[in-house]
């Protein structure tokens, strides 16, 4: 085996890295698409999560599963 694989290498300076984990999503931009995204449900952005608020809506409970047999006679 060539090479030391147990150096510090410093990945975050690799092109490819750079290419898809540079952080260009400011906490700005962020807090945009969480505003659109959540609407009134959105309060504030906390350490880059997003908080608010849940409101639940009324909803029916599930139906029952059908039966797989026809009840028509």
């Amino acid at each position: 085996m060539t090479g030391d694989t147990t150096g510090d290498t410093d990945f975050t300076e690799d092109s490819e890295y750079i290419r898809l984990f540079d952080d260009d999503e400011s906490e700005e931009f962020m807090e945009q698409v969480y505003k659109r995204e959540l609407g009134s449900s959105f309060e504030k952005v906390e350490g880059g999560v997003s908080v608010g608020h849940y409101e639940e809506e009324g909803r029916l409970p599930p139906k029952p599963p059908m039966s797989p047999f026809s009840t028509k006679v």
